[in-house]
């Protein structure tokens, strides 16, 4: 078995990962974390022209009796300007 990794493999050490023209993605991004930062900066990372982000105002729980609110948009847009 050969251990050697091909250097033009996108999975090699140190290669850029493969490009897309559009790439979407989507959350609540409430209360914006490094996690969040980390998704949205990879994400613009392998978008050659078009990064969609849809940011939904509400989100169901799996127990349907339960219903999580999310921060509104104007706080989460605000948060996120300060760096936060």
């Amino acid at each position: 078995m050969d251990s050697e990794v091909d250097p033009d493999s996108p999975s090699a050490p140190g290669s850029d990962p493969p490009t897309y023209p559009v790439v979407a993605l989507g959350g609540t991004f409430d209360h914006l974390h490094a996690g969040h930062k980390i998704l949205l900066s990879m994400a613009a990372w392998i978008a050659d022209e078009k990064l969609i982000v849809g940011v939904t105002g509400m989100c169901r729980a799996d127990d349907e009796e339960e219903t999580h609110s999310p921060e509104p948009m104007f706080r989460r847009h605000a948060s996120d300007e300060k760096g936060q």
